[in-house]
C-alpha cells in the first residue's frame, strides 16, 4: 500500500500536470522507496529510467521486491552511465551475489570499495561474496570490518588475536558471535589453540553449554 499522508496525493497531482518530468518521477520514486512502497516506485519509474539516477532507483525498486535478476541490468546501466558513485556498484554486487554470480559480484564490490574504501557495509558485503566464492583466505582478511557495523556487539579490537600470534601460556576467550551454526562449526578449532599452549575459555549461550 502507498504510505499515508498528504505527500503522495501531492506528487500524483504534480505528475498529472507534468507527466514527462523525469526528475519529479525520480523524487516520487525515492519517496516511495523510503516508505516501503517498492511496487509503486517501479510503476512511477517505468519507461522513465533513462539516466543513471533513474536506472539506479529502478534497480532498487525491483530488488526491494525480490526481483533480483530483473534489477541487474538496471544497476549495470546506472554504473555505465555514471561510474563515479559507489552505491550503484554496491547494489550491483548485491544482486549479482544473490543470483549466484559471485566473481562478477566481487568485481562490482571492488569498484564500490575503490570509491568508498571506508564504507563498512560495502566491505562486509564484499567479504560475504568472497566467502560464497570460496575465496576464504581473502574473505577473512576483511573479517574485522564486521566489528564496525552499527549495532554490532562490540569486541575490543586491540584485544583480538592477530594471525600467527604466539598463544603459548596465554588465555584465549572464544565468544559466540553470530548464529549457533557458526559457533558449532568453528568450535572444532579450539583444540588447536590448546595444542599450541593456550588456556581456552569458550563463552556460549545457554543452549550450547552442554
Amino acid at each position: 500500500l502507498c504510505p499515508a499522508g498528504p505527500v503522495v496525493p501531492l506528487f500524483r497531482a504534480c505528475l498529472t500536470l507534468a507527466p514527462d518530468n523525469a526528475r519529479l518521477r525520480r523524487d516520487f520514486a525515492a519517496f516511495l522507496l523510503d516508505h516501503d512502497a517498492a511496487a509503486e516506485a517501479e510503476a512511477v519509474l517505468r519507461h522513465t529510467a533513462s539516466n543513471a539516477a533513474g536506472a539506479h532507483l529502478m534497480g532498487m525498486a525491483l530488488a526491494e521486491q525480490g526481483k533480483f535478476r530483473d534489477a541487474i541490468p538496471h544497476f549495470q546501466r546506472a554504473t555505465a552511465l555514471d561510474p563515479v558513485p559507489s552505491p550503484a556498484w554496491a547494489n550491483l554486487g548485491m544482486v549479482l551475489k544473490i543470483e549466484g554470480h559471485f566473481d562478477d559480484a566481487i568485481a562490482a564490490y571492488d569498484q564500490a570499495v575503490a570509491r568508498s574504501p571506508r564504507d563498512v557495509a560495502i566491505r562486509v558485503n564484499r567479504m560475504v561474496a568472497l566467502l560464497h566464492a570460496g575465496r576464504c583466505e581473502e574473505a577473512w582478511r576483511e573479517g574485522d570490518w564486521r566489528l564496525r557495523l552499527t549495532g554490532y556487539p562490540g569486541l575490543p579490537e586491540d584485544r583480538l588475536l592477530q594471525p600467527g600470534a604466539d598463544v603459548a601460556g596465554r588465555t584465549v576467550l572464544l565468544t559466540h558471535e553470530e548464529g549457533f551454526g557458526d559457533t558449532l562449526q568453528f568450535l572444532r578449532y579450539a583444540p588447536l589453540l590448546a595444542e599450541r599452549g593456550a588456556t581456552v575459555v569458550a563463552r556460549m549461550p545457554a543452549p550450547l553449554l552442554r
